[in-house]
């Protein structure tokens, strides 16, 4: 009888999916036995890419009356952030095709957001930067994400979002031993995070992550 009811409690707690059994992500939050902890243990980078994706949305709202996308403000924010570049460092520290740069550009230029300093439509070799409209643009859209970040640790006390930070931190070095090369920076600024770029060497130069992993 004990068996019965055991095996029901089971079957109330798990689905099935082409004949595999699986606990559902709901059950386990709600405190659920997961079996190694599976579960648990992939929860980490489901957060991180749910972070991402937030993050994102939030830039999209903030560009929304624009027509643009996180896409087109990753590009507001990298000129923000490191000044006036050449299409090619701009492509570079970003880590995007050339082609995808021009096209953006272009397109932010006819919007008044970006400027170049060329002397003649001819000119091959020049640099773009914002416009006083396109910084404007780019402070709130890093305004508006820093503030749905921050929204996110509404309601929970000091002491356990340091936990959080502390354990997040121990993680971090487990899964990177180099942990602390990118975060023992000058840059400070998250949004060096968010771009997906980081700081290598002593002289702080900043490169994209493929470069990272090239090496």
């Amino acid at each position: 009888m004990l068996r019965m009811k055991e095996q029901k409690e089971r079957q109330s707690l798990t689905e099935s999916d082409h004949g595999i059994e699986f606990t559902t992500a709901t059950k386990i939050l709600e405190g659920a036995e997961d079996q190694d902890n599976m579960y648990w243990n992939s929860f980490l980078p489901i957060f991180f890419e749910r972070m991402t994706f937030l993050m994102r949305k939030a830039m999209n709202k903030s560009l929304s009356q624009y027509n643009l996308t996180s896409s087109h403000a990753f590009y507001l924010i990298a000129l923000n952030l490191q000044g006036s570049q050449t299409l090619l460092e701009l492509s570079d520290f970003l880590d995007i095709d050339p082609g995808n740069t021009n096209r953006v550009i272009r397109l932010l230029t006819e919007m008044g957001l970006v400027e170049d300093d060329r002397d003649s439509p001819r000119s091959k070799k020049y640099r773009v930067f914002l416009t006083d409209k396109g910084k404007e643009l780019a402070e709130q859209v890093m305004y508006d994400t820093n503030a749905q970040m921050n929204s996110y640790f509404e309601g929970i006390s000091e002491e356990r979002i340091q936990d959080l930070r502390n354990t997040l931190v121990d993680i971090l070095q487990n899964v990177d031993p180099e942990f602390h090369t990118y975060v023992d920076s000058k840059y400070i600024n998250p949004f060096y995070t968010y771009l997906g770029v980081f700081t290598k060497d002593p002289e702080f130069t900043v490169l994209p992550r493929r470069v990272r992993d090239e090496n």
